[in-house]
């Protein structure tokens, strides 16, 4: 029975001259990539390019240096990608511009059911630099406490202290606005 290796010990193959550690890497991470691109962008081919930048620049660039899970560098790079295709690509369409007749919802109900979600937002923008950094890297990009303090550079417990009070201010304006 054949062991994987883990993506840090197929990359440090690779930079030690072993081409078929980073084809492991890209086996073993590619459709994670893809799939979280997608989940920004909304688009198959966009997002298989995200993930492609994302290896191109950790095997170009050589800046990974074990401080983190590789899987979580690979997916902060492909996340940058993802975010400067959607502001490349990003096209406004009103609703205006579209018969009501082409939408699914009336323009009363689209705005009624995402109304709650368009104020998560704005609350979790609204929450202070380091709250909503730790929401995103928890709950968004779905990052352990410890990958996620690690990338932040702060303890676990610094990490938990911030979502407690990130939860604590996101029901307070919840409830305030509500």
């Amino acid at each position: 029975m054949k062991t994987q290796l883990s993506g840090e010990e197929l990359y440090r193959r690779y930079t030690e001259g072993d081409e078929s550690g980073f084809d492991g890497l890209i086996g073993l991470y590619r459709n994670d990539l893809t799939a979280y691109a997608r989940s920004i962008i909304k688009d198959e081919a966009l997002a298989e390019d995200c993930a492609v930048e994302a290896f191109a620049e950790l095997a170009i660039k050589k800046k990974y240096n074990f401080s983190i899970p590789i899987k979580s560098y690979l997916m902060m790079i492909c996340r940058c990608r993802a975010l400067d295709q959607l502001k490349k690509y990003r096209r406004t369409v009103r609703l205006s511009d579209v018969g009501e007749e082409f939408l699914p919802y009336t323009q009363a109900e689209f705005s009624d059911e995402y109304a709650e979600k368009d104020e998560l937002k704005r609350t979790i923008r609204a929450l202070p630099e380091k709250q909503r950094s730790a929401v995103w890297l928890v709950y968004i990009d779905g990052m352990s406490y410890k990958e996620a303090a690690t990338a932040m550079k702060i303890t676990v417990k610094k990490l938990d202290k911030l979502l407690a009070a990130a939860k604590k201010n996101l029901k307070d304006k919840m409830r305030y606005d509500g």
